[in-house]
């Protein structure tokens, strides 16, 4: 596999723990990141966590009049150098740490120009043992209508028909 330079932008508005979720999982990625470019919008909502101070972040301080949703993104765009440019959300945390990694293999096909990644709104990876299914369906009912969610269940199996019949009156939607 070719090795791109991929830099990040994530455009940032009083962050919160879903951005602290999404920063851990920057740095744990698989596959080398240039630089993060965080356009935060007004400094005084950015919390003094040491972001500067992990590897490879550099945050751009905007007042709220200066923020346009595709020209703050090509401002950041214009001030990095990688190979590849990944535009993240504030809120999208990545399921595990290769994202950055299956979207610069995409590349390696001449024809692409542009891949990306779904953002699910919840993870849930259902316990059919230790924990049961109560957790399960406590996890389920926290789910707001509208919400997307990824389900990922282990090798072990599955739901047993029953247990699915049991959570079917919770559940919304339902891909497979």
């Amino acid at each position: 596999m070719k090795e791109y330079t991929v830099d990040l932008v994530v455009p940032v508005y009083k962050p919160d723990e879903k951005f602290d979720k999404l920063m851990q999982m920057l740095q744990r990625q698989t596959y080398p990141i240039g630089k993060i470019l965080l356009m935060n919008t007004e400094e005084e909502y950015f919390p003094k966590r040491g972001y500067e101070e992990l590897p490879h972040v550099e945050v751009r301080h905007l007042r709220k009049e200066e923020f346009d949703h595709g020209g703050t993104r090509h401002s950041a765009a214009s001030l990095l150098d990688g190979d590849l440019i990944l535009f993240l959300t504030q809120d999208a945390i990545p399921q595990d740490e290769y994202l950055v990694e299956r979207l610069a293999v995409a590349f390696e096909d001449k024809q692409v120009a542009a891949a990306y990644a779904r953002q699910c709104d919840r993870c849930l990876v259902p316990y059919e043992n230790e924990r049961g299914m109560k957790q399960t369906a406590g996890a389920l009912a926290g789910i707001c209508p509208g919400e997307s969610i990824s389900v990922f269940i282990g090798p072990e199996g599955g739901f047993a028909e029953e247990e699915i019949g049991a959570l079917r009156g919770q559940m919304q939607v339902i891909s497979l």
